[in-house]
């Protein structure tokens, strides 16, 4: 049985999340929740330290990649529905779940994202400006 979102983000946040719950289901989920609740700028500032955090704690600092961190935090905000309910978020934007990086790569090159400078820092699209976020999300 998936965690409500109170659970997955306290878990998340303390560092006792099952890696197995943070696939890139679990990372949009995370991203959700924290959209839901902070601007834009603030949530991302939030996934990416939490991210950075918990990758740590499973000894997997090397998988951290800050472009691509800001671009789904960008999609995700883009589509945020009005409630906090995840499954519904999914079902309207399926395409982030079942084709993330191909959404991904209409907005960046492969060139970019393979750029060592795009992990540790963000970069803006070069092939199509992202979406703007969802007024909630501002």
């Amino acid at each position: 049985m998936p965690l409500d979102n109170t659970d997955f983000l306290n878990q998340f946040e303390n560092l006792t999340l099952d890696s197995a719950e943070f696939d890139h289901r679990g990372h949009l989920k995370l991203a959700c929740l924290y959209l839901n609740s902070m601007k834009l700028d603030e949530a991302h500032a939030r996934i990416s330290f939490g991210i950075k955090r918990y990758a740590k704690s499973l000894g997997a600092t090397d998988k951290f990649h800050s472009t691509i961190t800001y671009a789904f935090a960008r999609l995700v905000a883009a589509g945020m529905p009005d409630s906090d309910n995840f499954e519904e978020f999914l079902a309207r934007n399926p395409e982030l779940l079942n084709q993330p990086m191909t959404l991904v790569h209409k907005h960046y090159s492969t060139d970019l994202l393979e750029d060592p400078a795009s992990k540790t820092k963000v970069f803006e699209a070069d092939i199509n400006p992202l979406p703007k976020p969802n007024a909630k999300a501002v």
